[in-house]
């Protein structure tokens, strides 16, 4: 692997079959900030199918990912692996085939660009903006789930609602950027909350506008700044439609209040 950290790297694979054990190795060592545990991290990376086959590139996509460092969910080579390095790092991983479970080994390049710790517990932060009449009711209370009620005569709309309660000053989210955001959800017609972020640890994190989540919020929180609190009203279609979830009837209309806590990756990056 040839080239310099934050360029597109010429990666030729050698010939014969690749190892069956997942390897690591620093190609360049890093002389920026310490990347810790749970801190969020922007790198970019190219992957090369043991074949020589691209198996993705956000240097071409302009995308950079967003890896939560120590997450589960991560290659523990990387998730566990990027602790300790420093910003300017570039990594090379190489997974066999048993552990991708595909039919060949994938050849893995990170560049570490940078490092963020973001508070759990952190909300919006802006000011605060009256909705209009005919809405559902948000109380919203520092460090707890919201209490969204319905006021009697409210009819549920057919059509997407996205109403600021506080107007952030940061960023304007992107398209592929990973959010990180508080938010409550509850349903429209009694108002009952079925899942919040403050139940399971506080903020979380996504990718928006890539089909990851209900479309209601890649098309509600797209185009929002960072440390807005937002109201979004989602109709069936918008949400889960006529796929029932557990908490969640089939054809619900949803309510959700959505921190927008910070952005990162994507093409702002």
């Amino acid at each position: 692997m040839t080239g310099a950290f934050g360029q597109k790297p010429d990666i030729k694979i050698p010939k014969g079959k690749s190892g069956d054990k997942t390897t690591t190795k620093i190609l360049i060592e890093g002389t920026g900030d310490v990347i810790k545990k749970d801190d969020y991290v922007v790198a970019d990376t190219v992957g090369k199918n043991w074949d020589g086959t691209d198996a993705g590139n956000s240097y071409d996509t302009k995308t950079p990912e967003v890896f939560q460092a120590g997450s589960a969910e991560l290659l523990k080579e990387i998730g566990q692996g990027i602790i300790g390095k420093k910003v300017g790092t570039r990594m090379l991983v190489v997974v066999p085939a048993k552990v991708t479970q595909e039919k060949q080994a994938v050849v893995l390049m990170l560049d570490l660009k940078s490092t963020k710790t973001i508070d759990t517990k952190a909300e919006a932060k802006g000011a605060a903006v009256t909705p209009p009449a005919g809405l559902p009711v948000a109380k919203v209370e520092s460090g707890k789930a919201a209490e969204i009620s319905i006021p009697p005569g409210t009819a549920a709309p057919t059509k997407l609602v996205v109403q600021p309660l506080i107007e952030g000053t940061g960023p304007v989210v992107q398209k592929g950027q990973t959010l990180v955001a508080q938010y409550t959800g509850a349903l429209f017609d009694k108002g009952t909350k079925f899942d919040s972020s403050w139940d399971h640890g506080g903020a979380t994190a996504f990718k928006i506008g890539v089909g990851q989540v209900v479309p209601g919020w890649d098309e509600g929180l797209v185009g929002q700044k960072v440390g807005s609190r937002l109201l979004l009203v989602l109709p069936a279609d918008k949400g889960y439609g006529a796929e029932a979830k557990p908490t969640i009837p089939a054809n619900s209309t949803l309510v959700f209040v959505v921190d927008i806590v910070d952005a990162l990756g994507g093409t702002a990056a």
